[in-house]
């Protein structure tokens, strides 16, 4: 993991990648109770 942040544009990627689980994981866990 810390070999591909050293790659240009990976740790944006990386961060995006994060950022889109952060969003999509609370509301699969609200669909899932409601």
């Amino acid at each position: 993991l810390a070999g591909k942040l050293d790659t240009p544009g990976m740790g944006i990627m990386y961060m995006v990648k994060l950022d889109r689980v952060a969003t999509y994981v609370p509301q699969a866990i609200l669909n899932a109770v409601n």
